[in-house]
Parts: structure tokens; C-alpha cells; sequence
């Protein structure tokens, strides 16, 4: 451990030993936890805000990460969250989680409560929603339902066709994205290079090899030649 990330870890139990009787402790399901281990950080814009307290593996073949929340941040601890499992800053060998709070706040997480964790896919649609507004929010939409079903592959005829809808939303958003980078901030501009431009890639090649099951399209393509266009944009 270098010590950098010594530090950190450091600075996370220094913060929560002073407030520990009054933390929110709960429990995070993930089908995969990605090198995510004990003491790992939980954040929230950059900021510490609680830790993960153990990380176990189930019977039922999936994972319960229990973390605490240190008790002045406990409000944004809500069921609308998101709780990612993603690098730690300038770590990319180490895992923390990111708390992404949602503008329509929901109930509290309660003590011993089970939450379900989110992708990082939806971490990008949230966080595009909440950083861009309305704008973006159709891409948003679209990345995370499209995500969504290449996730749970169709064996019925249609699934095929499903694919190549996906692919053409996909472009259609493209397009409108290519229009509005015109009128993006540098930081918005570099927010999306950081976020965004890597997650549809990884959505385009999921798209791809769902289509080479069943018949080639030129509709990925498509959508891949305009997501390059975009980040050339983006660079400008």
C-alpha cells in the first residue's frame, strides 16, 4: 500500500472514530465487487463520508459490502442514492464506492437496511442528469436502458431487432449530443471525455457482439464513427 493511499485510509478512521456510535451502518448488494475490499472508502464528491466495513461473499453467488455512513453526512444516505464501486482518485488499483445523490431525495436509509449497489453505466446517467439537467437526460435514459437489457440478453425472435433499435437510438442520441457540445463548458466537455465517452464504447462493443450472434449491421458502425466525431469535438 503506497502511501498515499495510506493516508487516505488514515484519514477515513481518524473521521469516523470520533462520531462511531452515531454512524448508519447498512449493507449494499453487488453481483460484482471489482477488487473492492475492506476499509475501502465510501465517498461523496470527493470527500470521505464513511467506509466499507466488511465485504462477503454469498451463497446466492453475489456480494454484501457492509459500510458505514459517519452521522453528519447520514442524510444523503437516501434509497433514490447510488452507490458505485469505482477507482479511488489517482489509485486506479484500488476501489472505493461513490454515494451519488439524486435531486428527488427518497426515504432514508435505515440502520440494517439492504440497499442494491448500481453500475457504473448508471452512475454516468445519474450524474448526467444531475450535472447537465434536461439536455442530457434523453442520453442518460437511453444509455441506461439500453445497458439494461444487453445485460439480460433475449432468446425470442425479436431480440435481434431489439439490438439494431438500440444501435439507431443510440445514433439518434449521438447526434443531438454532437449538436450540443457546441454549447458545452470546458468542464462539462472534459466531464463527458472522463465519464461518458467511455461508457458508450463499452456500449457499442456490447452491441456489436450481441448483433455477430445474430446477423451483421452496419448500424454500430454508425454509431461508433459518430461517437468518435464526438470526441473529436470534444477536443476542439
Amino acid at each position: 500500500m503506497n502511501i498515499s493511499l495510506k493516508i487516505l485510509f488514515a484519514a477515513t478512521v481518524l473521521f469516523l472514530a470520533g462520531c462511531s456510535e452515531q454512524n448508519l451502518s447498512f449493507t449494499i448488494s453487488y453481483k460484482d465487487v471489482s477488487g473492492l475490499k475492506k476499509s475501502a472508502p465510501l465517498m461523496y464528491q470527493g470527500q470521505t463520508i464513511g467506509t466499507v466495513d466488511e465485504v462477503i461473499y454469498t451463497a446466492q453467488g453475489d456480494f454484501q459490502v457492509r459500510v458505514s455512513v459517519a452521522e453528519p453526512y447520514r442524510a444523503l444516505a437516501t434509497e433514490s442514492a447510488l452507490f458505485v464501486i469505482s477507482d479511488v482518485p489517482n489509485q486506479t488499483d484500488t476501489r472505493m464506492i461513490r454515494l451519488i445523490a439524486s435531486e428527488k431525495p427518497g426515504p432514508l436509509i435505515q440502520e440494517d437496511q439492504l440497499v442494491q449497489g448500481s453500475t457504473a453505466l448508471a452512475g454516468v446517467a445519474k450524474e448526467l442528469e444531475n450535472t447537465f439537467g434536461s439536455a442530457l437526460e434523453s442520453l442518460s435514459s437511453t444509455m441506461a436502458d439500453s445497458w439494461a437489457s444487453l445485460s439480460q440478453p433475449s432468446a425470442e425472435p425479436q431480440a435481434e431487432k431489439q439490438t439494431e433499435q438500440q444501435a439507431q437510438q443510440l445514433q439518434l442520441e449521438l447526434d443531438k449530443m454532437l449538436e450540443e457540445a457546441k454549447r458545452l463548458s470546458d468542464a462539462a466537455k472534459a466531464r463527458l471525455k472522463a465519464d461518458v465517452i467511455p461508457a458508450m464504447k463499452q456500449q457499442i462493443e456490447a452491441l456489436r457482439k450481441q448483433l455477430e450472434q445474430t446477423a451483421p449491421d452496419d448500424s454500430v458502425d454508425q454509431a461508433e464513427d459518430k461517437l468518435d466525431e464526438l470526441e473529436r469535438r470534444l477536443e476542439t
